[in-house]
């Protein structure tokens, strides 16, 4: 066995594209020259994906039935993607391997990138913006395993190195590299099943003392039951000369070393305490130190009251400080809207808010609001209106703004000829009709001759 090459090794810009195979054959002995050549391949070509990468965030492995025995597999990874971090140059790059009940190899394969996309970063407290440079990027790889029934379960894995040289919560996290796995049973056991997957990813940056709650669940093919806990990661790979362990090692797979005063029932330092129910995956806590936490939740599938399946997320959690921040702001009113109507567009030029609520000064009414971002609404007659901005409206953080519209409908002029006449004392009468107050100005130009 040998590891893919250092960050620092050059790769032929030629290799750009691998494919994945329904079926492959065991491999060939680690010493042998042609395996040599295609992991140093496909070294290059996941180096190729995301360059001067960094650390890993976390990951999970799921898997839907196809039926006939094969099983659509994905992994989603997640690494750190601050330009401040980018370099370890720790690529995305896969090779998942499948193992039968007694941890025999049965086969791997390496699977392309089917996307990636910037995880967005939302906060359960709208009064706070996190500090900057806070990015994690997933990356999605699909491929399909023909894996017969009769055979027993199998397991799959994927393991890779590193972990951010600081993690509060682990034991010299470099070491640490991460395995993501999950087990199929023997579809003549159980007929045909596809595991839980995951919703939505969670929170990736915490602000310290601040009550955060969100869903950790997922959703099942089947229907089937799911329960939810805590759960400790599986470590997997390291950064002496094993970075990309070939192929994933086997079950059963060694939980992450917890650094002093921390274990699978204390993740995270929090009051109240990291919980979760176990029964819709919901998650609570308060964060009370910052710092970086290694955090496993795994969902568990059953059916008839028997477990078929689990699938296990490794994640990190960012407790950082977050910045209160939030500014009020209406756009002013520009001078082409001063005269064109009792329809106003209104733009909203608040910072670090989230939620509105616009109060637009109509005398003797309490429904003219409302809670869009950027609004229009349309006066009831001409006038002069104070309206009114709240930003984050019910939270401590909430800020006002006041801001006078003037409105009058368009401004018409027209005037009626007067009668021909020929004699050249006798006065004419003009009157300007149209759209405009008694107030109004009126310019006349009676020409020349």
């Amino acid at each position: 066995m040998f590891g893919l090459p250092r960050p620092n090794a050059r790769c032929d810009p030629s290799f750009t594209r691998l494919s994945v195979g329904a079926r492959q054959p065991n491999p060939l002995p680690s010493g042998h020259s042609s395996m040599r050549t295609a992991v140093a391949f496909v070294a290059c070509m996941w180096f190729g994906f995301a360059a001067n990468a960094t650390h890993l965030i976390g990951g999970e492995l799921f898997y839907t039935s196809l039926g006939n025995d094969e099983y659509e597999v994905t992994l989603k990874m997640y690494r750190d993607c601050d330009p401040a971090n980018n370099v370890n140059g720790t690529g995305f790059d896969v090779q998942i391997a499948a193992y039968d009940e007694s941890g025999q190899f049965v086969t791997s394969q390496f699977f392309t990138l089917s996307s990636s996309t910037f995880i967005p970063i939302v906060l359960n407290n709208p009064c706070q913006t996190p500090p900057e440079g806070t990015c994690v990027e997933e990356g999605s790889y699909t491929g399909t395993f023909f894996l017969p029934a009769g055979a027993g379960a199998y397991t799959l894995s994927y393991q890779r190195c590193c972990r951010p040289p600081i993690v509060t919560n682990l034991d010299n996290s470099p070491l640490q590299g991460l395995t993501c796995t999950v087990e199929i049973p023997d579809a003549s056991v159980t007929g045909e099943n596809s595991s839980p997957r995951f919703s939505s990813f969670p929170p990736i940056s915490l602000c310290i003392g601040q009550a955060l709650a969100f869903s950790s669940g997922a959703t099942d093919p089947e229907g089937d039951q799911l329960e939810y806990d805590f759960f400790a990661p599986y470590v997997g790979g390291d950064d002496l000369g094993n970075i990309i362990p070939n192929p994933p090692a086997p079950p059963p797979f060694t939980s992450v070393v917890w650094a002093t005063g921390y274990s699978v029932n204390n993740m995270i330092d929090a009051a109240p305490p990291l919980e979760i129910d176990p029964l819709t995956g919901f998650v609570t806590l308060t964060p009370t130190l910052q710092g970086f936490f290694t955090v496993g939740v795994r969902v568990k599938e059953f059916r008839n009251g028997v477990q078929l399946s689990e699938v296990v997320r490794d994640f990190r959690f960012d407790v950082v400080p977050c910045v209160q921040t939030v500014l009020s702001s209406i756009a002013d009113q520009g001078a082409s809207t001063l005269c064109s109507g009792l329809t106003i567009q209104f733009e909203n030029n608040s910072q670090n808010s989230t939620s509105y609520h616009w109060d637009f000064g109509v005398p003797g009414t309490i429904t003219d609001t409302s809670a869009e971002a950027e609004p229009s609404f349309t006066f009831p007659e001409a006038g002069t209106y104070n309206v009114t901005l709240i930003a984050n409206p019910g939270w401590i953080c909430a800020d006002t703004n006041v801001s006078s519209f003037s409105l009058s409908p368009p401004v018409t002029v027209s005037f009626v000829s007067p009668p021909i006449t020929c004699f050249d004392e006798q006065p004419i009468t003009l009157s300007a009709v149209g759209s405009f107050t008694n107030a109004a100005s009126v310019v006349w130009d009676l020409g020349t001759g």
